[in-house]
């Protein structure tokens, strides 16, 4: 059964980069994407990156057909405190 995957893009360096995770639907490959989102906002905020139409690292999705697109929310699920002192204190990979 093919599954659904996401994947990230540094616009600054212009290089795809693989994220971790396969997803049964569209609608959980969307979730798993906003959280992401939500961790870039937390890493290269807006106000410094110029968000998504700037530097702002984006993210896709790939459907189980090979087909790809962006993914874009205007209300990324932002990580919780112990995500980001977990990041903070360099336990997890970016």
């Amino acid at each position: 059964m093919s599954r659904w995957k996401i994947s990230g893009y540094d616009a600054f360096s212009h290089e795809a980069y693989p994220l971790r995770g396969s997803f049964a639907s569209q609608q959980a490959a969307e979730r798993a994407a906003r959280r992401r989102l939500g961790v870039v906002e937390m890493m290269q905020p807006s106000d410094v990156s110029g968000g998504q139409a700037g530097i702002q690292d984006q993210a896709y999705i790939h459907r189980p057909d090979g087909t790809s697109y962006r993914f874009r929310h205007p209300d990324p699920i932002r990580p919780g405190f112990f995500l980001r002192l977990a990041w903070a204190l360099g336990l997890l990979e970016r």
